[in-house]
């Protein structure tokens, strides 16, 4: 396991910009199951070059917006929120399951296995780029997935792997009944990543 570089699109994330996002959020008091496998996960990894993620800032991203947040204004923000809501208006509220967490080459990270937010996260994608266009829409964000923690140096990844099969409980479910327009920062130095609330927006 190596270090993780937050990236803004194809480059690394330059340190106090901001950009706009969209995320489906991890709320662990709607989820006490997630809570528990994400502090168990802690723990089996305590000591570990890890930067764990703070229980108020899981989620999975629906769509990264690429270009610096400063340059979207009011209107254009107020369009986007329109635009994600109207795309999701006919999705019915539904759980997810969160999967067991795995090591990856940058951190450790949990899958998700349903499939009702890939169609969410489609159509959120193709409502950002209706509303700022194809090339300022980030690309693919990969498999739908929660981050657990993000490395900050080198770990033996036989050693992870073998941490994180203590864990339980191994998987857990999520309630989804809106997404989540937000304005992120990312500290390249502590691995943390933080954000403010442009709009909840809800599902039909």
């Amino acid at each position: 396991m190596r270090a993780f570089t937050f990236r803004q699109g194809a480059v690394p994330w330059p340190d106090g910009l901001t950009l706009l996002h969209v995320y489906a959020l991890g709320e662990v008091a709607r989820s006490p199951g997630l809570g528990a496998l994400m502090a168990s996960c802690r723990e089996a990894t305590a000591g570990e070059p890890l930067a764990h993620i703070n229980d108020d800032r899981l989620h999975v991203t629906l769509c990264q917006v690429a270009v610096p947040a400063r340059t979207i204004g009011a209107e254009q923000r107020a369009a986007l929120g329109a635009a994600i809501g109207h795309a999701t208006g006919g999705v019915t509220p539904f759980t997810i399951t969160v999967t067991e967490p795995v090591r990856v080459l940058t951190g450790v990270l949990c899958g998700i296995a349903d499939g009702p937010l890939e169609r969410v996260r489609r159509l959120v994608s193709e409502a950002a780029r209706s509303v700022l266009g194809q090339a300022a829409v980030g690309g693919d964000t990969g498999p739908l997935h929660m981050s657990e923690s993000y490395a900050y140096a080198d770990a033996d990844d036989a050693r992870v792997d073998e941490e994180l099969r203590a864990v339980r409980p191994r998987r857990a479910t999520v309630p989804v009944d809106a997404v989540h327009l937000v304005e992120v920062s990312a500290d390249q130095a502590t691995k943390a990543v933080s954000w403010q609330l442009i709009a909840r927006i809800p599902l039909a």
